[in-house]
């Protein structure tokens, strides 16, 4: 009888059981510049942070090796549409948190998750698609780790008061990405000014063209003069152990 009971309980409970969504064999580490390996790729116009082909695992992403690189059989160009279509995929299963202002217009987004893809979303179209729609067709994105987004609109200023904020989530996280501020528009994605350090959280901006977005500032203000560029020293990443922060209540 036990054996009967147990027989038609376990299939029950497999059943129930959730199934794991499947792996993703080609994505995007966006990385800091220090962890350039040889098969990092530029970002146009960013200066501190690579691109480089890894692999979804149980424990987050792997950079791939030459070899198994070459094992995938494709070029970059493709390897980067695969990865971004992957992007796109994990991208509709986050739910952005909108920051208004009292007249209720959209400040910025936040896109956090625990997990590891969350910070190369901003690499496919789907994002601009997205975000276009809120904070108009150029937008300002900020990726201190692998699990955290910030989203502006070209045009507001205030993304330069999160300098303090960047920094430190980057210095604190094991898996930090990039102290960079990037601009992502219907041309693509490319850097366009660092943060400096804890003391003076300013972006150097480098011949940056006015923004044309729709959107007016919420609270126009004059942004920093742009100052001379000093070389950025990258903390190496020091693996630990580590778990993605939990931000379900944040």
């Amino acid at each position: 009888m036990r054996a009967l009971l147990l027989s038609l309980l376990i299939p029950s409970l497999a059943a129930a059981a959730p199934d794991k969504p499947p792996r993703e064999p080609r994505c995007l580490a966006v990385e800091p510049a220090s962890l350039r390996t040889s098969l990092a790729k530029p970002i146009p116009g960013a200066r501190l942070t690579v691109l480089i082909p890894a692999r979804e695992d149980d424990l987050g992403i792997v950079h791939l090796s030459k070899e198994e690189f070459a094992a995938t059989g494709l070029s970059w160009d493709k390897f980067r549409r695969d990865a971004e279509a992957a992007a796109a995929r994990h991208l509709r299963s986050l739910t952005p948190s909108i920051e208004k202002n009292e007249a209720g217009e959209p400040l910025y987004a936040t896109l956090r998750s625990r997990s590891h893809l969350t910070a190369s979303v901003f690499f496919c179209k789907e994002f601009h698609a997205q975000f276009r729609k809120p904070f108009g067709d150029q937008l300002v994105v900020l990726a201190p780790d692998r699990f955290t987004l910030y989203v502006f609109p070209r045009n507001f200023s205030g993304f330069q008061e999160f300098g303090k904020r960047v920094i430190d989530e980057y210095q604190k996280s094991t898996w930090p990405c990039s102290l960079e501020a990037f601009e992502v528009s219907s041309e693509g994605v490319r850097g366009i000014g660092s943060f400096d350090d804890g003391s003076d959280a300013s972006p150097f901006f480098e011949n940056l063209p006015p923004a044309s977005s729709s959107n007016p500032p919420p609270n126009p203000s004059s942004s920093p003069s742009p100052k001379p560029s000093t070389p950025q020293r990258v903390p190496k990443r020091t693996p630990k152990p580590s778990t993605p922060p939990d931000h379900s209540q944040k």
